[in-house]
């Protein structure tokens, strides 16, 4: 690639406020490498400026986050629904820290952190919880940082309605994890090595746009609970059949023609909800154990 035409990927990058920063800083060394920082008008250098103190910076802040973010801020992204008070979040070091990685996420700064970084600082093995809604626009991430998949540490992650439309591999390195919620977003599909979180317990995918699951996802042998309901699903896989301890599968306002017989096998299974579909019992020989399993679900409301 011409230096010239890397100029201009970078200079386009930071107009687009440096969502992928990883991909920014191999352009930006190559660029001030070879002297075409004239491509850059004056505030794009001073933001230059501010990607390369990003990583100093953001490591210093978690530090000492009270005297980098206001009250007022802390509070507007605290966790409304935790269980603690704001007041209990930030005297809490570990409540504190997951309220900040939650700032870092939605502004952009986490994914200025490189793994050693993360795998080296205490304070970030200790997070259990991040919560992602998007509360605000100007703040939304699109894409999951790559990063994320070093907090070992991390149990629970939500990230909802911020037009996420990839998976990252990363995130399957997170082998705590026993609750995955990635609802309202803009998925198409399910990676094969969902598989290797091991210990998840609770995957929602509710209002996406998936339109088929995976064979691996029967290798996920502790879940309980899988919500797949406004998807564009149109058949399940056998395997599903392999979750023995599920517990609740919801599968409304998809695109199945068929009843997904093989969920009848699970034994575990209490909660079943496949109503708005497009299946039709009528001249199908489906077998009566079968039909009384799914009995009451196929009502259209």
């Amino acid at each position: 690639m011409l230096i010239s035409e890397i100029g201009k990927i970078v200079v386009n990058t930071l107009k687009k406020q440096y969502i992928d920063l990883e991909h920014l800083d191999i352009n930006i060394k190559t660029l001030m490498e070879n002297g075409y920082l004239y491509l850059l008008n004056e505030d794009e250098k001073l933001n230059l400026k501010f990607i390369r103190d990003l990583r100093e910076r953001s490591l210093e802040i978690l530090e000492n986050p009270i005297r980098f973010f206001t009250i007022k801020e802390l509070e507007k992204y605290s966790y409304k629904f935790s269980g603690n008070s704001f007041d209990d979040q930030i005297r809490n070091d570990k409540l504190l820290m997951e309220l900040v990685v939650k700032l870092f996420i939605l502004k952009g700064y986490f994914a200025s952190f490189k793994k050693d970084d993360i795998i080296t600082n205490s304070k970030l093995q200790e997070v259990e919880n991040i919560v992602l809604p998007g509360l605000d626009s100007k703040h939304s991430v699109k894409v999951i940082p790559k990063n994320i998949g070093y907090l070992k540490s991390l149990k629970w992650l939500t990230i909802e309605d911020l037009s996420i439309s990839k998976i990252p591999e990363s995130l399957l390195n997170l082998k705590s994890l026993l609750s995955l919620n990635l609802s309202s977003n803009c998925l198409k599909s399910i990676p094969q090595s969902i598989y290797k979180l091991k210990n998840l317990v609770e995957l929602d995918l509710y209002d996406n746009q998936i339109e088929s699951l995976p064979e691996s996802i029967g290798q996920l042998k502790n879940l309980t609970k899988l919500i797949l309901s406004q998807n564009k699903i149109k058949t399940i896989p056998n395997s599903i059949s392999q979750l023995e301890y599920l517990e609740e599968i919801e599968l409304a306002y998809n695109n199945l023609t068929e009843l997904p017989v093989q969920i009848a096998n699970i034994k575990s299974l209490i909660i079943c909800y496949i109503n708005h579909n497009q299946i039709k019992i009528e001249n199908q020989n489906y077998p009566k154990n079968i039909l009384s399993k799914f009995a009451g679900l196929l009502e259209q409301k």
